[in-house]
C-alpha cells in the first residue's frame, strides 16, 4: 500500500514485513522526500507474514495492519492489527500492539481486500474478498476490538470485475475505488458523510491505467 498522511506531509509505504513513512519538504510531491522513519522489528506478526495493507487514523495515533503471507505457513489476508503509536506517523518507536481481529466472532467474514477508517475513527470500512464492502462502527472510536457491522454493505464488483482498493475522503462525502479489471479509480458519492447506506454513482471515474496496483488522491482533491 502506498498513500499519504499528514496532509500530504507524508507518504507510507510498506516492504515485506517493515512500514515506512517518508516525510517530505513540499506536500504531495514525492520528489521532495527528506528523510524515512521504519517500523522495523516495533510491528511484527507471530508466524513472520508480510504486510500489504498498512492505513493510519487521522491524527496518526493509531496504525492498523493487514497481513499478506509467509512461503512456508501461508497466507494470513483475514487479519487485521491495531497498534497504538507515542509520536503521530511515526512507527519507529513507541508501539503498543492492541490485538487483531481475524474471525467472524471479530466481524471479519473473509479474506480482506482493503480497509479504510472515517476521520473521527469511529466508523471502519472494509472489502473483503467477496467484493463487498461492509460499514462498522467503533464503539470504542479506533479500537478494532469495539467494532460492529451496521448492517449496511455496499457491492464494488458492479463497478469492476476485480476490486483491489478503497479509501474514504477525509470529509466523508466520497469513497474512492480501484480495481484491476478496468484499471480505473471509481469515485462515488456519499449524500450523508461517512453514511455507506447513502451511496450514489454519479459516473465518475479515472481514465484506465493499465499496470497500476493502487492510486492514491490529495485531501483537497
Amino acid at each position: 500500500y502506498h498513500g499519504f498522511v499528514d496532509d500530504g506531509n507524508k507518504l507510507v509505504t510498506i516492504y515485506g514485513s517493515r512500514v515506512d513513512v517518508h516525510m517530505m519538504s513540499t506536500p504531495y510531491d514525492i520528489t521532495t522526500v527528506t528523510s524515512t522513519i521504519s517500523s522495523g522489528s516495533q510491528v511484527g506478526h507471530p508466524y513472520s507474514a508480510s504486510i500489504e495493507r498498512a492505513k493510519f487514523s487521522a491524527d496518526g495515533m493509531k496504525m492498523y495492519v493487514r497481513w499478506g503471507d509467509h512461503y512456508i505457513y501461508g497466507g494470513f489476508r483475514n487479519e487485521l492489527s491495531e497498534y497504538t503509536l507515542t509520536t503521530p506517523f511515526d512507527p519507529s518507536t513507541g508501539i503498543t500492539s492492541e490485538g487483531k481481529i481475524n474471525d467472524y466472532f471479530g466481524g471479519i467474514y473473509s479474506n480482506i481486500l482493503d480497509f479504510d477508517l472515517s476521520h473521527d475513527s469511529t466508523k471502519m470500512y472494509i472489502m473483503f474478498s467477496d467484493n463487498i464492502i461492509y460499514e462498522y462502527v467503533m464503539v470504542i472510536p479506533g479500537s478494532i476490538d469495539s467494532i460492529y457491522w451496521t448492517g449496511v454493505t455496499f457491492n464494488a464488483a458492479i463497478l469492476d470485475s476485480t476490486p483491489t482498493r478503497m479509501n474514504i475522503s477525509p470529509d466523508g462525502t466520497k469513497i474512492r475505488i480501484y480495481g484491476t479489471g478496468d484499471d480505473t479509480t471509481y469515485q462515488l458519492d456519499l449524500s450523508t458523510p461517512f453514511d455507506l447506506s447513502t451511496i450514489v454513482n454519479n459516473g465518475v471515474k479515472s481514465t484506465a491505467m493499465p499496470g497500476t496496483l493502487a492510486t492514491a488522491i490529495s485531501n483537497d482533491g
